[in-house]
């Protein structure tokens, strides 16, 4: 018996990340860049575009002050990616950040999930968390 994917929309992926991302703001960073790329293949059957987060891959983009980022992007296989690229160059991902913390706390961050039994909004605040939890301090370093 095939799942079917839960309905979650671009919209409701890009308010989820205006959402759980707001903090961002309060630390100096504004929304630089959103941007997607359409993906009809991997779109449910009879989804229209926008209809599921599955048709294209949303891109928000965040700048801090001194020129850091913080990127949110949604990739039709079923991966939320949170990066974060310092001003002083390279880039990792949450997962990374905080494997060097706590290695032990990475896994929860990770952004593969499964559509059938999960939200990318759902994926999005566990990212957030591990953002703010362990990402702050870099953030600050290089905002301002």
């Amino acid at each position: 018996m095939t799942r079917k994917v839960i309905r979650y929309s671009i919209g409701d992926f890009l308010s989820d990340i205006d959402r759980e991302f707001s903090f961002l703001e309060e630390n100096g960073y504004q929304e630089d860049a959103s941007t997607w790329t359409l993906h009809d293949d991997a779109s449910p059957p009879g989804t229209m575009f926008g209809e599921s987060v599955f048709t294209a891959a949303p891109i928000v983009k965040y700048r801090g002050p001194t020129g850091a980022r913080v990127v949110v992007a949604h990739d039709p296989r079923g991966e939320v990616q949170l990066s974060i690229q310092p001003s002083s160059g390279g880039s990792l991902d949450i997962q990374e950040l905080v494997a060097k913390q706590d290695m032990r706390a990475a896994q929860r961050y990770g952004g593969v999930y499964d559509p059938t039994s999960e939200t990318a909004g759902a994926v999005l605040a566990r990212l957030a968390e591990g953002l703010r939890k362990y990402g702050l301090p870099l953030l600050r370093e290089n905002g301002p």
